[in-house]
């Protein structure tokens, strides 16, 4: 079987040291003070749904930041680092086999329906992997 794909997610993000020098471990479902943090969210899943044996999860990363000028950047830092793993085999069990962008960062107002009246700038990201149960 393969693990629950946002747990890995949010592991495979605390990984990324470009991000956690500035984010720390604020990484989660739920927006965590203080700003840097990153929000992340199930989208859906590339070819359809996951299968016992293979999941091709899609999330929203949300980069908050008191600038717009730093979620930027974190956002940037996330599209630079995430394509960059080798597949490997993870701690939940499965093993992962593919990470992608989906789509490059957009910048939204931070009075949008997501910004919940923070007054905070964030940028959106979309990140795609291959999630694979070991045989």
């Amino acid at each position: 079987m393969i693990p629950p794909p946002t747990p890995v997610l949010i592991q495979e993000l605390l990984g990324i040291e470009a991000l956690t020098n500035e984010v720390g471990d604020r990484i989660g479902t739920d927006l965590e003070a203080p700003l840097p943090a990153l929000r992340v969210a199930l989208a859906g899943y590339q070819g359809g749904s996951a299968t016992g044996w293979e999941s091709m999860p899609m999330f929203q990363v949300d980069v908050w930041a008191e600038t717009e000028g730093q979620a930027e950047a974190l956002a940037w830092h996330l599209v630079n680092y995430w394509p960059d793993a080798s597949s490997h085999v993870l701690e939940q069990g499965g093993a992962i086999s593919g990470r992608w962008i989906v789509q490059l960062p957009i910048s939204l107002p931070p009075d949008d329906d997501g910004a919940k009246d923070t007054g905070y700038s964030r940028y959106m990201v979309t990140v795609g992997f291959r999630l694979t149960s070991l045989i």
